[in-house]
């Protein structure tokens, strides 16, 4: 059951990276805008800095228990049992995560890509993709990324450089006009949207080589991916402005429709979209082979591929039954995803390093009155 094959330092580094654009790049501008309209690069920024510490917080975990999974890690601060249950909540929320995606996959492409397209055949393509995905294992969607990661970083810079001309700052303007309180609301969804969800990440952590270098690589690629989301938040107000950007889903999909050089090349959206395409192809592997992998342990079954098709029926039906239409999903369901994402993804891991430093600190303690 238990992949014994390795992830370099720099895979992993790229692995986070990819993991964390995933859906993000597409969703996270409209999000944030909407709260904190034109300060939202401020929320973007300050979001950023939250992420390294929250990665801190999971490299704290990681440096205590080096060769240990999180649901490992669970059992050996909590207890046999209570560690058992809260790894099955950490599996309903990788479950709930997978769904999730799998539904802005749909959404995306029955609206944007292929209209008229039933939303029932998006997804059943998508996870035969992720059932081979997760039978060939986290070292292959690793090594994936690191191939997808020189395209993605080129399209990137491409599209950056086309709206360049577009740029108006005058769209960034009042800042801070309505104090704190927008930019807070608008930081939030941007450290838990893509940020809070790497928790799943540490299900992975005794696959990857030189358990030293993991803290550094963890806290690469998620710097690496948060001054790409930052910027692509800046840019889509400096472009499109507050108010254009709000009122679109996919704002970032719709900046690259506003390129237009000498009335020749125009309409380069499609960059946009492969980009997005081939991260959150990274980001829903990982959590679909993470669900799949979380309940082979949890459950002590002998192979993970066994899982797969079960773990991809109740997926699919997660996602058609969590909103009935696109509407209801962004303003209600996403709504409800910035707690609960926290929630596991700050909240409960800052409880796990408290409870393990304490216990930690009794131990030497008590080793100490120990008389010899």
């Amino acid at each position: 059951m238990w992949d014994k094959t390795t992830i370099h330092s720099r895979e992993f580094a790229v692995l986070v990276a990819m993991f964390t654009l995933g859906s993000a790049i597409l969703l996270i501008p409209t999000t944030i805008i909407q709260e904190a309209l034109q300060d939202g690069w401020i929320s973007a920024i300050i979001g950023v800095c939250g992420s390294l510490v929250l990665v801190l917080i999971y490299c704290g975990l990681i440096r205590l228990y080096p060769n240990m999974n999180l649901f490992h890690l669970n059992e050996q601060i909590l207890g046999n049992w209570m560690g058992k249950g809260l790894s099955f909540f950490f599996l309903l929320f990788f479950a709930i995560s997978s769904a999730a995606i799998l539904r802005d996959v749909g959404d995306f492409i029955t609206t944007q890509i292929l209209p008229g397209t039933p939303i029932e055949v998006v997804h059943i393509c998508f996870l035969a993709i992720m059932i081979y995905a997760a039978r060939l294992g986290i070292v292959v969607i690793a090594r994936t990324a690191l191939m997808m990661f020189p395209v993605v970083i080129s399209l990137y810079v491409l599209i950056t450089l086309l709206v360049s001309p577009n740029i108006e700052f005058e769209n960034l303007l009042p800042v801070y006009s309505e104090g704190w309180m927008p930019i807070y609301k608008g930081m939030l969804p941007f450290l838990a949207f893509p940020f809070a969800q790497l928790i799943i990440i540490l299900m992975f952590i005794p696959n990857i080589m030189n358990h030293e270098r993991v803290p550094k690589a963890f806290l690469c690629g998620t710097l690496i991916s948060g001054i790409m989301l930052a910027m692509v938040v800046g840019f889509t107000l400096l472009v499109l402005g507050p108010q254009e950007a709000q009122r679109s889903i996919y704002s970032s999909y719709t900046l690259a429709k506003h390129v237009s050089i000498g009335n020749f090349l125009e309409r380069i959206e499609a960059t946009t979209a492969t980009i997005w395409f081939f991260t959150v192809f990274i980001k829903l592997s990982v959590f679909f082979h993470g669900t799949c992998f979380g309940i082979a342990q949890l459950f002590k079954l002998n192979d993970l591929k066994i899982t797969t098709l079960p773990v991809a029926v109740i997926i699919y039906s997660f996602s058609l039954g969590m909103a009935p239409n696109i509407v209801y999903w962004t303003t209600t369901v996403m709504a409800a995803w910035t707690p609960l994402a926290l929630t596991f993804g700050l909240f409960i891991p800052l409880g796990l390093l408290v409870i393990a430093l304490i216990r930690r600190m009794f131990s030497k303690k008590t080793s100490k009155q120990s008389p010899v």
